[in-house]
């Protein structure tokens, strides 16, 4: 018997699983977590506002423990592990130096925030995004048109440059920027490898031209034109093997050195290998922290309004879109933390459930539009249509009877209209959207959440009971890397689940939802023109 591991790098935590390879099925699973952080690092180093850091020595040994305790707890042989895949946050960026070290851990640059890992939603580096968007406009650069026609302070580029302005000495000793995957990979592996899915979907990187030329670098600023030599590596796709295990990976991991190593991918992406989605129009919403929109299509489109397109970025052979809303599962979660008054507190801690489900449980009682409260969902700015992480969040409606539950609902309605502004604007520009598959963590937990974004779609949901899909998605990978089967289309029609559970929108709420929808559109429009 045959396994694989998969290991996911989240926003807060690693999880690994372990699946067999005959059929996918888990055999065990452990987490581990690391930090997030946006006020000032362990040390005391003070961040920059709007930033977000993470020190890579939390992730190596949040590595290092969700695995061996996923192999303590599957109690298999080393042995009988072919294969590992990982998967993380995407553009959640580390540099590194010559020798491959991360810059922080240099000495000199100990208190130096550029220094250290920039998470996928340090949003400090805005000034540098509008610069870079402002000078492909002017000079039509070919790429903008495969990113959705707008620059994301999210993305490589932008926080590149960030580090450039503000710590020119980092920016010269990082000989590399690699996504965290691609840099767990080189810990694995001890090779530089640049999943496809990561260079084409955040990396302005076109299937045709490939990145942006050091000219047009050298336009945006002079001492910018050499950052596409610190993007060197190897190119893989989707489960193609970019390596062994080292002797030195395998002894801290607990494995064999030898085994198949995988090429990254992003975790909103992954889990549509372990949902089996690959079929045009199969669309995955992974609804977590943030919420990811990716679609695939046999469509070739270069639209706006989303995170990028490319070709062969996702599942080989289709066209492949990626977008999203920067806040979902955080901003419920800003609100219970900051704005859950203490009499609701107490009487989900006296009913033993939590906050999320007392309110959600009342909130969804009643039909849409009750209280008519309509909230704008970019409490951590705008990644689409807009990219743009200085906006702010409203709310509009509120009066002396606004109840804690009706607020909660109106945020919860908040991220499914954008959601549906995400998929109408894809089928707008030619790209069908015919299935989708929703996971994460809020999809299984929270069953209102799901039936309230299937009624303001209009259309049905597959949610699957899968626990952990994007380390499960990797699995896959990792399988496919190892040869255990020829192809990936053929490692996810044996390990892909099976069982989806289906939310069939209600239409007696559709007339509800169009009005709230509607809206929620004029919120947006007013904000962005005060924005201007």
């Amino acid at each position: 018997m045959k396994y694989v591991l998969g290991v996911d790098f989240g926003t807060l935590s690693a999880r690994a699983v372990l699946l067999r390879v005959s059929d996918g099925a888990q055999v065990a699973t452990a987490a581990s977590g690391y930090g997030a952080y946006d006020v000032a690092l362990p040390g005391g180093l003070t961040l920059r506002p709007r930033s977000c850091c993470a020190v890579p020595a939390e992730y190596r040994r949040a590595l290092e423990e969700a695995v061996k305790e996923t192999l303590r707890l599957a109690n298999v042989a080393k042995e009988d592990v072919c294969g590992v895949a990982v998967d993380s946050t995407s553009m959640t960026v580390v540099p590194l130096t010559e020798d491959g070290a991360p810059v922080c851990e240099k000495p000199g640059f100990e208190r130096v925030q550029d220094a250290y890992i920039k998470v996928w939603k340090s949003h400090s580096a805005e000034e540098e995004a509008q610069r870079i968007e402002a000078v492909a406009k002017e000079t039509g650069e070919p790429f903008l048109r495969v990113c959705g026609h707008r620059v994301s302070s999210e993305w490589l580029y932008p926080k590149a440059l960030e580090t450039l302005h503000h710590a020119p000495a980092v920016y010269a000793a990082a000989r590399y920027l690699l996504d965290c995957a691609d840099w767990v990979n080189y810990l694995l592996t001890g090779k530089i490898a640049r999943s496809v899915n990561s260079l084409g979907i955040k990396t302005f990187r076109r299937h045709d031209t490939g990145l942006p030329s050091a000219e047009f670098w050298r336009k945006v600023d002079e001492n910018f034109a050499d950052v596409n030599g610190k993007l060197d590596g190897r190119i893989a796709l989707w489960g193609e093997k970019i390596g062994e295990l080292t002797e030195e990976a395998a002894r801290w991991l607990g494995l064999c050195p030898g085994i198949a190593v995988a090429s990254g991918s992003l975790d909103g992406h992954s889990p549509l290998a372990a949902l089996g989605m690959n079929r045009d129009g199969d669309l995955l919403l992974s609804i977590g922290t943030s919420n990811v929109q990716a679609l695939l299509s046999d469509t070739y489109s270069e639209m706006p309004g989303i995170c990028s397109m490319g070709v062969d970025t996702m599942v080989p052979g289709f066209s492949c879109y990626d977008a999203g809303q920067a806040a979902c599962g955080d901003m419920l979660a800003w609100y219970m933390d900051n704005m859950l008054p203490e009499k609701e507190a107490r009487e989900a801690r006296e009913k033993g459930v939590s906050p999320h489900t007392l309110l959600s449980e009342r909130a969804f009682a009643v039909p849409p539009d009750a209280q008519g409260l309509v909230v704008l969902d970019w409490f951590n700015g705008n990644r689409c249509p807009y990219a743009r992480a200085d906006l702010k969040a409203r709310m509009d409606g509120l009066t002396l009877w606004t109840r804690p539950e009706h607020i909660y609902r109106a945020m919860v309605e908040a991220t499914g209209f954008g959601s549906r502004e995400i998929i109408e604007n894809m089928e707008a520009n030619g790209c069908a959207v015919r299935r989708i598959v929703a996971c994460g963590g809020i999809a299984v937990k929270n069953p209102q959440l799901v039936q309230c974004y299937a009624d303001i779609f209009g259309r049905e949901i597959y949610v699957s009971a899968l626990q952990n899909a994007a380390a499960n998605g990797a699995g896959v990978l990792a399988a496919t890397a190892a040869g255990a089967y020829p192809t990936l289309a053929q490692a996810m029609d044996a390990m892909s689940t099976k069982e989806f559970r289906a939310y069939t929108p209600n239409p007696d709420n559709k007339p509800a939802y169009d009005a709230l929808f509607a809206r929620y559109q004029r919120l947006c429009r007013e904000t962005m023109e005060d924005a201007e």
